[in-house]
């Protein structure tokens, strides 16, 4: 069954759910989720195998990436994650047995790379949770899975083969690079190779891989522009850009992940710096509130305002790199295209606040949920949670088709499209159940791990800290270090220096356990971090130096005896100066032991830890933050290289928040001068929205997901704020002073207080200052506002003393209707007679026309209706005519000219069925057929060939109707427009019905009281719960239950009165009608069904009175009653008068 993607209100209904989620609902929807891939898996395996990928609507399969059973592979890992040990094994077999490299098909270098080398390297290294699987002796730096990924790596490797070291896009598997393949290829294409290669290297010894995936990095980072941006497609035998366009979204995404990812994996500093200089850069010049735009690489400008769906992995890895607050507002922000929506499209346009035509499509992609998983395991904040479950619920509604699940065409129509992407089993089921299945042994914190015997000796493996290469294919890092020969000069190194007890309690390793951890007999609790290792480069660093260099320091301190406490907390029996001093050297010995590279000489990091101990000296026992530390480092008169690293080094462990990080390069750019004097010259729009990035963090509305009331007043008033704020830029405008109001969680107490920041003037400053100081907030950032001296002499604003807010709304009212009284327009008199006298005889001319104009439709309409059997064509009467001719024709010609087998479907969607032409082409909820007329043939084609599909919901809908009515107690009447889309229409009843029945039998009876004997409409997401002229309650498929209850106790009394009248209403309504027709000589008289019956009978009251000259002039005509204020005349002639007419 197919939904239209506006379930996104079942993700609004969760989000607001008052309860945290229970372990219930967690195991509830891991079993969803464990359904969802069986269901998808089990639907490739009976239709598309041996294909690469699965064609749901069709059940067939279809070789997309290179024929390799993609799928197959892509889903090993998901299997074992899943626990499902005896297909994991089954399918290691028959992949040994089936898939091989040698054959004559171009591939991608990058999903060849991510998907069947990552995939078969994941497979390899979870083999061995595998019960059934038969290890090799040297596992896990051997294996016949490991020989498959290398055979796949040697095939791509002569792709590099170019003057820059960057590969080419695609490369033949048998014959190589084509000499007539072209050389320009994507940033993530070349970006995107080192955890792959990498792995491979660290596994097999063989540094070919390592080393070719750090040469085509190094060569990309070269390229870089000015201000530090790279394009996305790049020449890479010139090495020059083609694309300029800088983005974090498609073509360049996975290429900023990998950098990060890199540095973690293969402990890669190096990688890690261009990371954060990445993300500084990023946020300059991309950076627009919390989105990323599309921007000029050379000049940073910002150009496209749109958000791309594969953007969404951003949150992930700022959360995996330590940045969480900064993931949190991003991905909330991300969160309202799921509420807007339901899904991600490929493209959102954000200033317009909708998806950009042609890019409407969702492929199930996993980026979303990715940084939810990495987010909530990071923050444990059940918000993420409902989140996931609601994208659960949307994808099982939208996308679920009986041969697995089906790619999103348009997520506003909900159309379909026939294909299964590999990466929906291999990320996103992955994510969302490793969201749900917080025990999965890829969560392992390192409490846990097993040892094994290689030829390196005895290994410590699964020991967590898993990294997902950007298929979601998980990497051990232990089995890495396992098969890497420096594991052997890392331990020689540790056993040399183990008697040195201090040393020891530096790497947080405990005496008593030194023998034990170097047998590798056993895994030690007291162990905090994994053993550290180094690049070959650095491996023969002087260690005895550094040593000395610790013992010096040690040798002033008395009772230097290092001890762990019962609790596991370090107490040291030495005075604070002294436990000051070797605190601050254990984190920048653990920072060079865990992270060193090269890139810091050991006489550097001597010339450090005695200038941090002078330092210490110099400021006694006064512990002084880290910023004073830069500063000093800054202000002595020491090696600037040396200077310059001390800063990168502290900079990189993240002793220093943003801010202080930018103060610091502030005050290097300014050669250590006076910062203050030049810091806040000018406060611009950036700057000020970096200063209340903590406020909006404080206020905004998601962080109160689970109480909507509060929710919405934080929402409406970040509205006024924001609105207020934008009109200071770039040139201040006066505007009213208003006061908003703010509900914040308590930090002391977690409850709710209520706060207001007054919105008074033109200075930025103090505003943001008021907002930060009302949240308790840091406001050094922001300067003191500077007093305005624009003021108009004799003006008392709103907030003197002598100036009352009242007294003020009232001269702002009184100037306001002044400025407008002086616009209007004064009314002309008897304008109606004007307009008919001007008019009469084109409105003549009109009626004329339209009266021919259905004579001359008439053979085309019925040339339809005898081809194709149609009983009747209908169209909106305000389109041209030739326009609703050329729609006619149209679809005449559309019909002969389809092949015999389509000409069939066609006949069957139109025989016995009305046509309209309306807004939009789609089914009809009573099975007619609609075609837009600004459509285009094709989609017209395409309702033809679903109607039997759409038809078979018409029995669905119904179904879903008596559910609601028999929900809410069958004693009120539901009102359907049977012109309405039926798949739009079935999205809205199931979502209604889906929330309502969610609520207890308390909550159900108060809703059946209060709708007794009412008239229901439901209508779609983007109506308001609201109130017609005839008592009709029209009531948005989304509603909130609060908000539902609410209106319903204001409204139903008066909608029952309303109602009551109706029928009496109705026939004064068709007495009048009548009676002016009669007493005009109107062809036909209607009107708005918005206006009041009274307003009505004043209106043709004072029609049928009207001066003679209107009557003869108005004779013949068809009119309509408008609450339209001007006068027009329609296409098909008839003219419409407001209901006030003059």
């Amino acid at each position: 069954m197919h939904y239209h993607p506006i379930i996104i209100f079942i993700v609004s209904l969760l989000i607001t759910t008052a309860n945290a989620f229970s372990q219930t609902q967690k195991d509830e929807y891991r079993t969803k989720v464990k359904d969802m891939f069986s269901h998808a898996y089990n639907a490739y395996l009976d239709h598309a195998y041996p294909y690469d990928e699965l064609k749901p609507l069709t059940c067939k399969g279809q070789d997309t990436w290179g024929k390799f059973k993609l799928t197959l592979i892509d889903s090993l890992s998901t299997n074992m994650i899943l626990g499902n040990y005896t297909e994991f094994h089954r399918v290691v077999n028959l992949i040994l047995e089936s898939v091989t490299t040698d054959i004559d098909v171009n591939v991608s270098i990058f999903e060849t790379n991510i998907r069947v080398i990552g995939g078969l390297l994941s497979a390899h290294i979870l083999q061995i949770r595998d019960p059934y699987a038969n290890l090799t002796d040297n596992y896990p730096c051997a294996g016949p899975l490991l020989d498959l990924a290398r055979e796949f790596a040697n095939k791509l490797l002569p792709a590099f083969r170019t003057t820059t070291g960057m590969p080419y896009g695609t490369v033949n598997l048998k014959y190589g690079v084509n000499k007539n393949e072209t050389p320009i290829t994507c940033t993530a294409c070349i970006g995107t190779l080192i955890v792959e290669f990498g792995t491979l290297t660290r596994l097999t010894g063989d540094p070919i891989y390592e080393s070719t995936a750090m040469k085509a990095l190094n060569a990309l980072w070269k390229t870089r522009s000015e201000i530090g941006l790279v394009g996305n497609h790049i020449d890479v035998m010139t090495g020059k850009w083609t694309a300029t366009d800088a983005t974090i979204g498609a073509a360049v995404d996975s290429y900023y992940e990998y950098l990060a990812k890199g540095a973690i994996l293969f402990q890669k500093p190096e990688l890690m710096v261009q990371f954060k200089e990445t993300v500084k850069v990023v946020n300059k010049h991309l950076r627009k509130d919390d989105w990323f735009t599309l921007s000029f690489m050379e000049t940073g400008g910002k150009h496209k305002l749109y958000f791309q769906s594969l953007e969404a992995f951003w949150p992930g890895v700022l959360a995996l790199t330590g940045s969480i607050d900064e993931a949190q507002r991003i991905l909330l922000n991300y969160a309202q295209i799921i509420r807007h929506i339901g899904v991600m499209p490929e493209i959102y346009d954000y200033p317009n606040k909708k998806p950009l035509p042609g890019r409407e499509g969702f492929p199930l992609r996993p980026e979303f949920v990715e940084s939810l998983m990495y987010v909530y395991k990071a923050t444990k904040d059940d918000t993420y949670l409902q989140i996931a479950a609601g994208i659960v619920d949307t994808i099982n509604l939208m996308s679920k088709v009986p041969c697995g699940y089906s790619t999103v065409k348009n997520v506003i129509t909900g159309q379909l499209d026939d294909r299964m992407e590999s990466f929906f089993l291999a990320e996103t089921v992955k994510y969302l159940y490793l969201i749900f299945d917080e025990n999965n042994f890829i969560h392992n914190d390192g409490s846990e791990a097993r040892i094994i015997d290689t030829d390196n000796g005895k290994c410590v493996v699964e020991a967590g800290g898993y990294i997902f290469n950007t298929e979601a294919h998980p990497i051990d890092p232990s089995m890495l270090y396992c098969c890497d020969k420096r594991k052997e000069k890392d331990l020689e190194m540790i056993d040399k220096f183990k008697s040195n007890i201090n040393f020891l309690e530096l790497l947080n390793i405990d005496e008593s356990n030194v023998d034990s951890y170097l047998a590798g007999k056993e895994v030690v609790d007291e162990v905090k971090d994994t053993v550290p290792q180094q690049d070959e480069e650095t491996a023969n660093i002087d260690h005895k130096l550094l040593s000395e260099v610790i013992a010096d320091i040690e040798e002033n301190t008395t009772g230097s005896h290092l001890s762990l406490s019962p609790d596991e907390e370090k107490t040291f029996s030495i005075d604070g100066k002294k436990l000051n001093d070797l605190d601050e050297i254990k984190q920048i010995i653990s920072h060079f032991t865990k992270h060193q590279s090269g890139s810091y000489a050991i006489d550097d990091a001597k010339k450090i830890i005695l200038y941090l101990k002078d330092l210490r000296t110099k400021y006694g026992d006064i512990s002084f933050s880290s910023i004073e530390l830069q500063k000093s480092l800054i202000d002595e008169d020491i090696e600037h290289e040396v200077k310059k690293r001390t800063i990168d080094l502290i900079e990189s462990i993240e002793l220093v928040d943003d801010d202080k990080s930018w103060l610091l390069s502030q005050r290097v750019l300014t050669n250590a001068g006076s910062l203050n004097s030049v810091r806040f010259n000018n406060f611009t729009a950036q700057q000020a929205a970096s200063a209340l990035r903590p406020f909006y963090f404080e206020v905004h509305p998601d962080r109160f997901a689970k109480d909507p009331l509060v929710r919405q007043k934080n929402e409406k008033s970040l509205q006024i704020f924001n609105g207020y704020l934008n009109e200071l830029y770039p040139v201040p405008k006066a505007q009213k002073p208003i006061e908003v109001n703010f509900s914040i969680r308590c930090k002391k107490t977690e409850k709710f207080i209520n706060i207001c920041v007054p919105l008074t003037g033109n200075d930025p400053r103090r505003i943001v200052r008021s907002a930060l100081e009302k949240c308790e907030l840091d406001t050094k950032k922001v300067p003191e506002p500077i007093e305005n001296k624009s003021k108009v002499e004799h003006y008392e604003t709103p907030s003197s003393a002598s100036y009352s807010k009242r007294e003020a709304e009232a001269r702002w009212r009184s100037l306001h209707e002044q400025f407008y009284s002086k616009k209007k327009k004064k009314p002309i008199p008897n304008e109606l007679l004007n307009a008919l006298s001007k008019n009469h005889d084109f409105i003549r001319e009109k009626m004329r026309n339209y009266e021919e104009m259905k004579e001359n439709f008439k053979d085309e309409i019925a040339h339809l209706q005898r081809v194709v059997g149609l009983v009747d064509v209908r169209w909106t009467s305000r389109w041209e005519h030739s326009y609703l001719k050329r729609c006619l024709l149209t679809v005449s010609l559309m019909y002969k000219d389809a092949e015999p087998e389509v000409k069939t479907k066609i006949m069957y969607a139109l025989h016995g069925y009305i046509l309209n032409f309306g807004r939009g082409s789609h089914v009809c909820c009573n099975g007619n057929i609609q075609f837009g007329a600004d459509d285009v043939p094709k989609n017209w084609l395409q309702v033809c060939l679903e109607a039997t599909t759409r038809r078979n919901e018409i029995n669905i809908l119904h179904d879903l109707k008596s559910k609601v009515k028999s929900l809410l107690g069958n004693e009120f009447n539901l009102i359907l427009d049977e012109n309405d889309c039926i798949l739009r229409t079935v999205t809205e009843y199931k979502t209604i019905y889906l929330r309502l029945k969610r609520r207890n039998k308390e909550e159900i009876n108060k809703l059946r009281s209060l709708l007794k004997g009412s008239i229901i409409e439901v209508t779609s997401t983007n109506d308001e719960l609201s109130l017609d002229k005839n008592g009709r309650i029209f009531i948005p498929c989304n509603v909130e239950y609060s908000a539902l209850i609410q209106f319903l106790e204001a409204n139903v009394e008066i909608s029952k009165h309303l109602t009551k009248n109706l029928i009496s209403k109705i026939c004064e309504a068709e007495s009048l009608q009548k009676t002016c027709v009669i007493i005009l000589q109107l062809k036909d008289l209607s009107w708005d069904d918005t206006i009041l019956i009274e307003d009505l009978r004043k209106c043709l009251t004072r029609l049928e009175n009207a001066t003679p000259e209107i009557k003869d002039l108005i004779k013949g005509m068809h009119v309509k009653i408008s609450n339209n204020p001007n006068i027009y005349v329609m296409n098909d002639g008839k003219l419409v008068i407001p209901v006030d007419w003059i």
